[in-house]
């Protein structure tokens, strides 16, 4: 089954959307949900409000990895040995679909893409989520 996944231009309109209206600046892990299960930017900001996510706080890894499973995601956590970046992990593995952790924030890698506005910055990964839709 493909996932059509959104645009991250187009999830960033949408998150700006509701910064503007709830004062919600700490959506990345948001707009990494979304991007990972082709979720609209509203749906995804629910499920994780759900899963215990404050407005403007940010989101906790648990509470990704929780929702993720709940649709049927595999979930998988890894430690990258070393620190590498994001982009350097997204060019060195061109399969698969991850979310990477760093020091406050988070991006989705698909397939090698980075789907994030750190494309090109040196975001140094904590942690990898690996997501693999049930069959």
């Amino acid at each position: 089954m493909s996932v059509k996944t959104p645009t991250y231009n187009k999830l960033s309109k949408a998150a700006r959307f509701f910064k503007d209206r709830d004062g919600d600046g700490n959506y990345c892990g948001v707009i990494a949900l979304a991007s990972v299960t082709g979720l609209s930017f509203g749906k995804a900001a629910r499920l994780l409000r759900d899963k215990g996510r404050v407005t403007g706080k940010g989101t906790q890894l648990q509470a990704l990895a929780k929702t993720l499973e709940e649709l049927c995601y595999s979930v998988s956590v890894n430690h990258p040995i070393g620190t590498p970046t994001v982009r350097n992990w997204a060019g060195n593995n061109p399969e698969g679909v991850y979310m990477a952790i760093s020091n406050g924030h988070v991006a989705t890698i698909k397939d090698g893409e980075i789907v994030d506005h750190v494309n090109g910055h040196k975001c140094r990964i904590i942690t990898l989520l690996r997501c693999e839709a049930a069959a």
